[in-house]
């Protein structure tokens, strides 16, 4: 998730327009935080459940809209695979599939771009793939329950995904946070499911 604060700012819009919301996060701590300040005054329009990608499942057609803010960079790539492949079979024809993911242009991992941006350009699938993060760590931030690997994609890489899924890619594109709206922060893609 790009934050909670985000993360119940497209909840509540959603419900403003009526929807039914489900929140799924593997963390119980993160999924009651965010559930307890948006269930108040509706009982019944939002459930939360704890799971992690891939093995979550759900019925096919059952959504017309799934957001998805920075998690898929946790998986490998096999798994970012399988979980957008899920999303697109959720998604009833014309339900709509938004993508964030971090990006190697930010923070530790932005000193790996330039051999990114060559891996890339040599034709690699997955060239932002980390398999060991504390390379990039230093001291003070590595600890023993942390992931070893992290995957940070771009517009092009989540783009390709969600083709090979059978979406049809409406906007795809770099972000940055508010203050910086040019930084390449984050990539998001905007996809749909026609049929």
């Amino acid at each position: 998730m790009i934050s909670a604060a985000l993360t119940r700012i497209a909840i509540l819009a959603a419900l403003d327009q009526g929807a039914r919301v489900i929140v799924c996060d593997m963390d119980p701590g993160h999924m009651q935080v965010l559930l307890s300040k948006t269930t108040g005054n509706l009982p019944g329009r939002v459930a939360g459940i704890v799971a992690e990608m891939p093995q979550i499942a759900f019925e096919p057609n059952s959504f017309s809209a799934i957001l998805c803010s920075r998690a898929l960079h946790f998986l490998n790539w096999e798994d970012v695979t399988k979980a957008v492949k899920s999303m697109a079979d959720w998604l009833a024809p014309g339900g709509k599939l938004f993508l964030i993911t971090d990006t190697l242009y930010t923070g530790f991992w932005a000193r790996g771009v330039v051999a990114y941006e060559e891996r890339k350009a040599a034709g690699e699938l997955w060239p932002g793939f980390i398999p060991d993060v504390t390379m990039f760590l230093p001291e003070q931030a590595r600890t023993k329950a942390q992931q070893r690997h992290l995957n940070p994609m771009d517009p092009d890489i989540l783009s390709r995904v969600c083709r090979d899924s059978g979406l049809v890619v409406e906007h795809a594109s770099f972000s940055g946070r508010s203050d910086q709206p040019d930084a390449k922060t984050h990539a998001g893609v905007i996809a749909a499911k026609i049929s």
